[in-house]
């Protein structure tokens, strides 16, 4: 019975670890997920000021075709300030790399820890089956002792009566008769008469 309360506390246990567990990991995967759109929002907004900038850049081409017939100075200023426009976008599209890592990792990281959450929830499972097969052998074996018991029982039972019995005719009763009522009345009545004896 100890065995069986020992195993049903430790099954409790790693019911509540997993519970806490999968507490633990739904509040990491929502943070996971608020990252991810977080990011993704980052990477739509980069998206956009990158087509901006490549609009930009078409506009500044055209207005240097423009400005060929125009002041150098002009022309000098559109074309830094196409560079500028140019290094911007570099600086952007690593930016836009990096958050696509970093929302990559977050990914992992969250794929990482539901399978965590599975292999768990296997070794519970088959900690569980364990158990029940422990539960249904120690149940069997109850029974055999209880029916061994009142098999034992109503063998005392027998004898008692015998006893009695003999009581009143002086143990007059042989000892084979006895037995052939009650295995365990047999030696009774040899420890009886040899004690009379």
């Amino acid at each position: 019975m100890q065995e069986v309360t020992d195993r049903d506390n430790k099954v409790s246990s790693l019911r509540l670890e997993l519970s806490n567990k999968d507490i633990e990991g739904a509040n990491e995967r929502l943070q996971y997920e608020s990252q991810i759109n977080f990011l993704n929002a980052q990477i739509e907004s980069l998206n956009e000021k990158s087509e901006l900038l490549q609009t930009n850049n078409c506009d500044l081409l055209k207005r240097i075709e423009y400005a060929e017939l125009s002041k150098v100075t002009d022309i000098t200023n559109l074309e830094e300030e196409i560079r500028c426009q140019q290094d911007l976008q570099r600086i952007l599209k690593s930016s836009l790399e990096e958050t696509k890592n970093a929302a990559d990792h977050f990914k992992d990281q969250l794929e990482a820890q539901e399978a965590v959450l599975a292999e768990v929830r296997t070794l519970l499972q088959e900690h569980q089956e364990e158990m029940d097969q422990e539960r249904t052998k120690h149940a069997k074996s109850l029974s055999q002792l209880e029916e061994e018991l009142a098999r034992t029982r109503s063998e005392l039972d027998q004898v008692n009566v015998m006893m009695k019995s003999m009581s009143e005719v002086k143990l007059n009763v042989s000892e084979e008769e006895l037995s052939g009522l009650a295995p365990a009345a047999a030696e009774t009545v040899k420890f009886l008469k040899a004690a009379n004896h």
